[in-house]
């Protein structure tokens, strides 16, 4: 896959996530497990993105 497609995908994703969170009003409900969600979501694209960048050989 391209990668601006990627990475178009995962903003869209994250709008999705964020969307479910504001109908569940887990924000109001469980603030810390709010955070937590967007913490780990917020991990894991830093690492999706890291392996991105390696596949290039690594040297920058």
């Amino acid at each position: 896959m391209n990668r601006d497609l990627i990475g178009w995908l995962l903003i869209v994703a994250t709008m999705g996530l964020l969307v479910v969170l504001k109908e569940m009003h887990l924000g109001v409900i469980n603030f810390k497990m709010f955070v937590l969600v967007l913490i780990l979501w917020s991990l894991g694209l830093v690492v999706f993105f890291k392996t991105m960048g390696d596949k290039s050989g690594g040297n920058q």
